[in-house]
């Protein structure tokens, strides 16, 4: 799952290099929770990306090794 970059030609970019290594990208809608979950009902493999950013009011700031996470 992803979140689509505001730059159309970033975006197209960055979506490229994802799906290079054989990857479907998903945004991060309704749609893309749906694909999600027909993907682990067919038995495949999902992941999520590490550039995630939530907004703060989504979740909680803990200190994780001295570091605000």
């Amino acid at each position: 799952m992803f979140k689509p970059a505001k730059n159309p030609q970033f975006d197209s970019w960055m979506r490229q290099r994802r799906q290079n290594t054989g990857a479907t990208l998903v945004p991060t809608t309704a749609g893309g929770v749906r694909a999600l979950f027909k993907t682990l009902q067919q038995g495949s493999v999902a992941g999520f990306l590490p550039d995630q950013e939530p907004e703060r009011r989504s979740g909680v700031i803990v200190p994780f090794m001295g570091v605000p996470t």
